[in-house]
């Protein structure tokens, strides 16, 4: 069983959609098993259809909790 943990950050003003879209993105992305790396990248191409590009900030870490393996990327 993988746990995952994925923290963000968008900055800026009126931030309530954009911080919505990429929770909802974050939580989405690894059902479908994308590694840590994969996850950000993904979320990094996303494209919200409006003028607004604020900067944000992303890590996430998957640990096999059987293993033990733990993998990050930022």
């Amino acid at each position: 069983m993988t746990r995952r943990l994925t923290v963000g950050d968008v900055m800026g003003h009126g931030l309530g959609a954009a911080m919505t879209r990429c929770r909802s993105s974050a939580r989405a992305l690894p059902a479908v098993g994308l590694e840590p790396g994969q996850l950000l990248t993904r979320l990094d191409g996303l494209d919200d259809g409006t003028d607004n590009d604020l900067p944000a900030t992303c890590a996430c870490v998957a640990c096999d909790a059987v293993t033990g393996d733990l993998r990050f990327a930022e």
